[in-house]
């Protein structure tokens, strides 16, 4: 159990961690927050699991192989998503590309009905994700700038 001066060293030593996070000029956090159904940005994720990974965006455009779906592509520029409501199939592998200048992330948005974090995309870094397995409107934000419109969405999935 607590003591109130322990929980009070507690919340004082969150609250500096986040106003100095926070008043950073590049707006760049260590890291989003984790969960136990985080997409994996390396190889080693589970075969039964959608995988990702994180490098700088290829300097051609993903193409669909025969029976594959085309990699949809959302950019982050100027603080915002582009497209900002993007619509997409099940099993579509979703591109997602920072141009900006400061740190985002692609995340689900908290208590959503989904769970992903692409993690840290510096500038000029991307990520893949593989696609949803069920058709639904699925909110996401950037944990960096969640207070900010632009920063959050619904991507709609469409049956295959």
């Amino acid at each position: 159990m607590r003591t109130a001066r322990g929980v009070t060293a507690a919340f004082v030593a969150s609250a500096l961690f986040v106003l100095v996070s926070c008043s950073s000029g590049a707006h760049k956090a260590s890291a989003p927050p984790s969960s136990s159904m985080v997409m994996s940005t390396t190889s080693s994720a589970p075969a039964a699991a959608p995988s990702a990974s994180v490098s700088a965006p290829a300097a051609t455009a993903p193409s669909a192989s025969k029976g594959q779906l085309a990699t949809y592509v959302i950019h982050i520029r100027n603080f915002a998503y582009v497209p900002a409501a993007p619509v997409v199939m099940v099993g579509q592998p979703i591109e997602i590309v920072n141009d900006d200048d400061a740190a985002h992330t692609w995340s689900a948005a908290p208590k959503s009905n989904w769970t992903y974090t692409s993690g840290n995309l510096d500038k000029g870094q991307h990520v893949v994700f593989s696609g949803f397995t069920a058709p639904g409107r699925y909110p996401f934000l950037c944990y960096y700038h969640a207070e900010m419109p632009s920063m959050n969405g619904v991507i709609t999935v469409n049956e295959a």
